[in-house]
């Protein structure tokens, strides 16, 4: 697929749709500062002077009270949106041969001429709602192309809406007003479709969410540079990642294919299954006897990625087990598949995506699909057709009064005898009220079989008017919350996903009081919060399919998260992917499979991919793990030897020895005082480089503020205003200013290379530069020597892959008892050499003479004093190597390591 050209074409397209339709407001004088009066007479309506037909005045009134409800440029940008998930519709249709009933192409022409092929053969097209003598009349005026194309294009959407409702509009529904004008233009939205990418990338139902995320990438990246909490009608845009194939097949294949095949250890399904890892024997698993039992769901379904590949593999296993290949579509649709989501619009392209998967499989799906639509999951007879399960979380509100309470007082006829509190009904009938901030999260009281009861008490005692009760706008919206609500209960055998990720700072107020109350173990995250509602979703011994940033498995703030699902839940395997493997999600990411709640221990199967740099690598990297048991990037650990360690980090690239280490020494944040230090939160007013001050000014002190990768000594940069003010200042944020003003090491906390740590005089430091403060000397010299060895280098790329060095990890670095042979001596020697290399050079505040010219340097010419600076300063590399060579030979042993580095 040639993501570069959709990459392109995609944010293009939302721009100028978003233009277009804009336009096309205008043309029926509605404006962001003026709305233009509409006067009738006979057939006619008169917009700003312009005649219209009369029938556009209550589709008029639609758009408009949609523009009151939401803003002229919210319903705009919607309108745009509608019409690209239509148009990218169409483009798949006519690709493919025999999805459209008429066989004409709709945007383009096969011979690749401008005009459509469906307006060369107008007079031959038949759609429901077509006026043949208009198509024909229009057809033979000769210069009413566009017209006639307009009118085409409306018809095919209205055609179908039968199959596709949710996509595709009837003829009274406001979004036809704003189909962009000139159609047929060399440069029109559709033109610019057609032209936009390859007729082959088209084959492939995933091109769909492509666009999807391609579309929403500007906005995307408008929303994150505000750096602010994001919006609820943003979210989506934020939150929205198309998950890479290979990716989806990895998640989908250990979850639902393992379900499987651990139900029916003969079946073939493995060998369509590359991305399969094979592991101990398991005893504790769901049992499951049929296909149609299965029930899968994707909580954040976007463009139904997820879905597409679970319908492959399902398909799959039906056909295994003897079904007749025209009717599988159907069974899965109705029996397996579910998606849950907040964007209508990539609820739509969900729904989509299965409806041409099962398409695919079916030549007349779209025709069983016409005759038997029924509500979701409401088929017609045992083998019924409906659309797929995809449900689109929309906000639901009840005016004061509007609800009327006598139709809860029902009898005693509650699915085996429960009757729910009043209490928790009016609970569930709420609690839409903010969906689209909240999405899956949400949690229903009643159980699926009352919500189910209510449903069907609504529906068969208080039908549409005449009501007793109800208003016909308040029964649709309780029946609403009721199957809303009743996707949120459901129970489900395998959840996979790719969540949204949201850090703390992104979240508006509500969705952050939402996680802390409901999700606190997991409320650093967005992803996290969604995992736990996962896990709530399914059974014991139910898998859970996560795609997600890595932080989860060693950072301090996800400790509580990490220690839950590490006391209940197998990892049954992980992929760890390199650090830009997957670009659209700006941080690193790992994709495992959890087995939830599951009593006994298993082991699990990890890949660390890391070392194998580009995208293009992580798949074929992982199959060859997958296929090789002793591959140097595959190991395998139980969740026990995660909780031997402090924190309990999922640290699997670390072995059994090292393991060891963490459970037989004391950490580093037993020994000494780790501080993150001084953050000014205005430098401007409280720091300075060291030479932009005298020096004679005592209040300026140096300051440790992090800096590039440098070892034992250096990186003293900058000053540190130390007065009242400043005091002030942080005693009012809380700062503790104890520890300061003594020896340190400092540390950056954040590195595009390794963990490196430097000696510090004075402990003032912040703003990057963490601090380690012991309380002797003896202390800090036994620290700088344990973490300049490869002992920890190994720990910390194990506990901090991310390069962010936090406090808590650094405090959990196993530190062992001073060795016989350890000499102080040997770490000032190191501190010394490092002092004097920073010394050379005018950034350091002790510089104090250029060394080419300094006595038994300087020579009698420039080249022979460069010579001999550069014999002296090789001598001390090699000195600085032999010091950490004899460091780390020492502390390996001394951690009982040999063999291990």
């Amino acid at each position: 697929m040639n993501l570069t050209r959709l990459k392109t074409y995609a944010p293009a397209a939302r721009a100028a749709l978003i233009t277009a339709v804009t336009r096309r407001a205008a043309v029926l004088g509605i404006q962001p500062e003026r709305v233009e009066e509409v006067s009738e007479s006979g057939d006619v309506a008169l917009i700003g002077g312009q005649p219209f037909p009369r029938s556009i005045v209550p589709l008029r009134k639609q758009l408009l009270d949609l523009i009151r409800r939401d803003g002229f440029d919210h319903t705009m940008e919607a309108m745009a949106y509608t019409w690209f998930n239509r148009l990218v519709a169409l483009r798949f249709m006519e690709l493919h041969d025999g999805y459209l009933d008429h066989g004409y192409r709709v945007l383009s022409h096969p011979q690749g001429t401008p005009l459509p092929e469906i307006l060369q053969h107008a007079e031959y097209v038949s759609l429901k709602g077509l006026d043949r003598e208009e198509v024909i009349r229009l057809k033979l005026d000769g210069n009413r192309d566009e017209e006639l194309y307009r009118l085409l294009l409306l018809a095919q959407c209205a055609e179908l809406n039968r199959i596709l409702p949710d996509v595709f509009s009837r003829l009274d529904d406001a979004t036809i007003l704003l189909l962009p004008d000139n159609l047929l233009h060399s440069d029109s939205v559709i033109r610019q479709l057609v032209a936009g990418s390859d007729a082959e990338d088209w084959q492939q139902v995933e091109v769909l969410g492509w666009l999807y995320q391609f579309y929403i990438s500007e906005k995307k990246d408008a929303v994150m540079a505000r750096k602010s909490a994001v919006p609820t009608e943003d979210i989506p845009a934020v939150t929205q990642l198309f998950t890479p194939h290979w990716i989806v097949r990895y998640l989908v294949e250990n979850s639902l294919g393992r379900l499987w095949l651990l139900n029916h250890p003969g079946s073939r399904l493995r060998e369509h299954m590359p991305y399969y890892i094979e592991s101990e024997a398991e005893t504790d698993f769901l049992k499951i006897t049929k296909p149609e039992e299965i029930r899968l769901c994707d909580p954040a379904v976007g463009s139904g990625h997820m879905l597409t590949y679970a319908f492959d593999l399902l398909t799959l296993i039906y056909e295994e087990e003897g079904y007749a290949p025209t009717e599988i579509p159907a069974l899965i649709l109705r029996h397996n598949l579910h998606g849950l989501e907040i964007c209508p619009r990539a609820a739509q392209l969900a729904e989509l995506a299965l409806v041409f998967k099962a398409r695919e499989k079916d030549r007349r799906f779209f025709k069983k699909l016409d005759q038997g639509l029924g509500n979701r999951g409401q088929g017609v007879g045992d083998k019924g057709m409906q659309r797929p399960h995809i449900i689109e979380l929309k906000n639901i509100t009840f005016d004061e009064g509007e609800l009327p309470m006598d139709w809860l007082a029902v009898p005693d006829q509650w699915p085996m005898g429960e009757v729910p509190a009043k209490a928790d009904i009016l609970h569930d009938l709420y609690l839409f009220t903010d969906a689209k901030n909240f999405g899956s999260l949400l949690q229903p009281k009643l159980s699926e079989q009352q919500l189910v009861f209510l449903k069907q008490r609504v529906t068969n005692h208080y039908p549409l008017t005449p009501n007793p009760l109800f208003s016909n706008k308040v029964r649709e919206h309780v029946l609403r919350v009721l199957e809303q609500a009743e996707a949120l209960t459901q129970r489900y055998h395998v959840v996979v996903a790719n969540p949204p990720y949201m850090g703390s700072g992104g979240m508006n107020s509500s969705l952050k009081d939402l996680l802390k109350n409901n999700f606190q173990s997991g409320q650093a995250d967005l992803f996290s919060a969604f995992v736990l509602r996962s896990r709530s979703f399914v059974p014991p011994n139910a898998f859970v399919a996560i795609l997600s940033p890595i932080v989860w498995m060693v950072t301090a703030s996800f400790d509580a998260y990490r220690r839950l699902l590490l006391s209940e839940d197998n990892i049954r395997c992980l992929v760890q992917l390199e650090y830009n493997a997957f670009e659209p999600a700006c941080v690193p990411v790992c994709a495992y499979v959890l087995q939830v709640a599951a009593e006994n221990e298993t082991s699990g199967e990890f890949i660390d991919l890391r070392a194998f740099t580009g995208s293009e690598n992580q798949s074929p990297r992982t199959i060859d793990a997958i296929n090789n048991t002793s591959s140097s990037y595959r190991f395998q650990a139980g969740r026990s030897e995660f909780t031997a360690i402090p924190g309990w980090p999922v640290a699997f690239a670390l072995s059994k020895g090292f393991r060891k280490v963490f459970v037989s020494q004391a950490c580093l944040g037993s020994l000494a005082i780790i501080s993150e230090g001084v953050k000014t939160r205005d430098n401007d007013r409280f720091m300075r480089l060291w030479f932009e001050v005298s020096r004679s000014n005592a209040i300026w002190k140096p300051y440790a503020k992090g800096g590039g990768a440098r070892r034992w000594y250096g990186n003293g940069l900058y000053v540190l205003r130390w007065d009242s003010e400043l005091w002030s200042f942080k005693k009012a944020s809380g700062c503790n200013f104890k520890h300061f003003e003594k020896p340190a090491i400092s540390y950056s906390t954040l590195s595009s290379h390794y963990f490196s740590c430097r000696y510090i005089e004075q402990s003032y430091f912040g703003g990057g530069g963490a601090g380690i403060i012991c309380a002797e000397q003896s202390d800090t010299e036994l620290a700088l020597a344990i973490l300049h060895t490869k002992v920890v280098d190994r720990i910390m790329k194990v506990l901090s892959p991310t390069l962010n060095f936090e406090v808590g990890t650094v405090g959990k670095i196993p530190v062992v008892a001073r060795p016989t042979e350890f000499s102080a001596e040997r770490v000032w020697s190191a501190v010394g050499l490092a002092k004097a290399d920073w010394d050379n050079f005018e950034t350091s505040w002790d510089f104090r003479d250029q060394p080419l010219l300094r006595p038994g340097l300087k020579g009698a010419t420039l080249e022979a004093s460069w010579r001999n600076w550069e014999a002296q300063s090789t001598a001390a590399i090699r000195r600085m190597q032999e010091l950490e060579t004899e460091n780390n030979r020492l502390f390996i042993a001394a951690y009982g390591l040999d063999g291990e580095l």
